[in-house]
């Protein structure tokens, strides 16, 4: 199958192109690993395929709204705030 013809139908199936997929798909698993591990970001960008710290913040605050570091900062306050409330 060509990309030609695979593309409209991945975004018929799926609401999103191949590559607007795998951004949100790569990022998800990025903040993921922000939020639920002590790794580095810089570990965490060559494990979810970016080149650089700074290519996996910038992909993160395209999907997210905010810098890797500050979706690492705001998961804490958040679950911090959780755990004062339990």
């Amino acid at each position: 199958m060509s990309r030609s013809v695979f593309a409209p139908r991945f975004k018929a199936l799926v609401g999103a192109t191949p590559v607007e997929y795998l951004l949100r798909l790569r990022v998800h698993s990025a903040s993921r690993m922000l939020r639920d591990t002590g790794r580095t970001i810089a570990s965490i960008a060559g494990t979810t395929g970016y080149g650089s710290e700074s290519a996996l913040s910038t992909a993160i605050k395209r999907v997210m709204g905010v810098s890797a570091g500050e979706y690492r900062l705001r998961a804490a306050n958040r679950a911090r705030g959780s755990s004062l409330g339990s």
